[in-house]
């Protein structure tokens, strides 16, 4: 038997899931602000149901961003205290490609579909990956990034099967072919519990020391936070 927790925090709702052999149980609630508050009392939820404690895990999955700087730093909490007090490896996965993953399995994206994933990074730039659906996995098309939302026409080669995420009211769409668009899309844990448990099959795993968060931010960026917030 695999088990494997998940933890997703890089955005407005807050989720915990837990994935035994493919069977998947999922809390979730839409808290902005409050994932601190909310977190543990789900992880401890999914546990306790369940007869388990934290050593009876094979792995920890979580979303390692980008998304909320907030957000990221208290699931990134939870994650390392659980992995260093039970020993257990963790599996870091993009939130982008967290979402994508979810577009594919409820809106039903096919073999060599294009989807793209954008979040609102705040400062004038979305976040953006771009994914092709594969037999079981998605390609990296466009590697996670921090664009201008002008800019971001200029990274779409072809047209896209689905665009989902709450960066893409701010692009200028009107030079990109998208068959559907959804910008309520979340990522949530039942996804990332799903990524989780097949990298985890693949060896994907590692030590919780050797993850880092990825904020994606250019050094312009960081420039321009510095300056806000003196």
């Amino acid at each position: 038997m695999t088990s494997i927790l998940a933890i997703e925090t890089s955005g407005a709702s807050c989720s915990a899931a837990l994935n035994i052999d493919g069977t998947i149980q999922q809390r979730l609630e839409l808290a902005p602000r409050q994932h601190a508050h909310k977190i543990l009392v789900m992880v401890d939820q999914l546990l306790s149901s369940n007869n388990l404690v934290p050593r009876d895990l094979d792995a920890i999955a979580f979303s390692r961003g980008p998304g909320s700087f907030t957000g990221l730093r208290i699931g990134f909490g939870i994650v390392q205290g659980l992995a260093f007090g039970a020993n257990l490896p963790v599996i870091g996965i993009s939130s982008l490609e967290v979402l994508a993953a979810k577009a594919v399995r409820q809106y039903g994206l096919a073999r060599g579909e294009l989807v793209a994933a954008a979040l609102d990074a705040r400062m004038n730039e979305v976040f953006v990956g771009i994914y092709r659906v594969g037999d079981d996995k998605l390609e990296s098309v466009l590697a996670d990034c921090a664009l201008a939302p002008h800019d971001v026409a200029h990274q779409v080669g072809a047209p896209l099967a689905a665009a989902v995420g709450d960066g893409w009211p701010l692009i200028d769409t009107e030079n990109i072919v998208i068959a559907q668009r959804f910008d309520d899309l979340q990522s949530d844990a039942q996804t990332t519990a799903e990524l989780g448990l097949r990298l985890f099959r693949e060896g994907r795993q590692c030590a919780v020391e050797n993850v880092e968060l990825a904020y994606i931010r250019n050094e312009v960026s960081w420039k321009k936070r510095q300056r806000i917030r003196s």
